[in-house]
């Protein structure tokens, strides 16, 4: 590979990863209110969302 070619992969690597970043914090985000969700109209399903 020619450094111009790791350069560009290097590159690629963190835009990947700021990807990720930016995927895991808004499932973080959205995850939240469903849960609420969850534990209001489903009492029953808490405890086994516990459990695993």
């Amino acid at each position: 590979m020619r450094p111009h070619e790791i350069n560009q992969f290097l590159i690629y690597c963190i835009l990947f990863l700021f990807m990720m970043l930016i995927v895991s914090i808004i499932l973080l985000f959205v995850s939240r209110p469903i849960y609420k969700f969850k534990c209001k109209y489903f009492p029953g399903d808490q405890e086994y969302e516990l459990l695993v």
